[in-house]
């Protein structure tokens, strides 16, 4: 027996250990390798219309799932122990591979939870949640503040539109229809047949646009200026209160706050 083979067509109980340096095999549907310790809950190793399967027998739940394409659905959550990550390698040229989250309904189709300890307790972070604005597919990101009440702060619509729920900050060059500009700032190109830009204010007793040039050293730094097609001057107004029409701003304006071209 124990260099050839054990058939058993019954059941037969063992009290020792059972070792062997071949294969086990179970012929016929719904066999199954069955766990049935004295403290915890009871397994079953088995193969059904799902696949492979590991079945929780105590609670009547499939933990694990394996089916004949190779795909593998969980009953509960996956954790990774500190230290390890998970890696999905993907074809460079297939973008439909991937990380996929599904829900079934008509409105979220998932989302992706950052979680911290907090002394002692799980709580959730921040979010990224996929879902509707209503008529079509929208991104959310999302932050939790003390409270753990996760706010959405940026909603990437259908329509190609970002919507900040506060304000906009950033220590580098921003750009509107161009690329940052390597010295401007605040860079806007505009294209069309319309304004390029508008500053409203609704509210009594508000103002509209302000420019500040008073932290410069010298006293004609220019604060406002308008060009033409040709790239020419033709409307300047310098921090120290000189306007000039159609020409270069003099040197100084001392004498004439307001400047105009001659046409004598």
């Amino acid at each position: 027996l124990a260099s050839g083979a054990l058939t058993v067509s019954g059941s037969a109980t063992f009290t020792g250990n059972i070792a062997g340096s071949g294969h086990v095999t179970l012929s016929g549907d719904s066999k199954a390798f069955r766990l049935y310790p004295s403290s915890y809950d009871n397994w079953a190793i088995t193969t059904d219309s799902n696949g492979f399967v590991i079945y929780n027998e105590t609670d009547s739940r499939y933990d694990l799932k394996i089916s004949g394409t190779g795909n593998a659905t969980f009953g509960g959550d996956v954790s990774l122990t500190s230290g390890h990550e998970l890696t999905v390698n993907n074809a460079a040229n297939n973008n439909n591979l991937g990380i996929h989250i599904k829900n079934d309904n008509n409105l979220y189709s998932g989302a992706l939870t950052f979680w911290t300890e907090y002394n002692g307790t799980d709580t959730h972070a921040a979010r990224v949640q996929a879902g509707t604005d209503g008529t079509d597919a929208a991104l959310y990101l999302q932050v939790a503040n003390t409270s753990k009440t996760l706010t959405s702060v940026l909603t990437l619509d259908h329509d190609l539109n970002s919507t900040f729920a506060g304000n906009f900050h950033t220590t580098a060059k921003a750009a509107v229809g161009t690329t940052p500009h390597a010295n401007i700032i605040f860079d806007v190109l505009g294209t069309a047949t319309d304004w390029t830009s508008r500053v409203k204010n609704y509210t009594t007793g508000g103002y509209g646009l302000s420019v500040d040039c008073s932290g410069a050293s010298s006293s004609t730094t220019y604060a406002f200026a308008v060009y033409d097609a040709a790239g020419g001057a033709n409307f300047f107004i310098r921090n120290d209160g000189l306007a000039s029409l159609g020409l270069t701003p003099y040197a100084t304006a001392a004498n004439a706050k307001l400047q105009l071209p001659s046409h004598a």
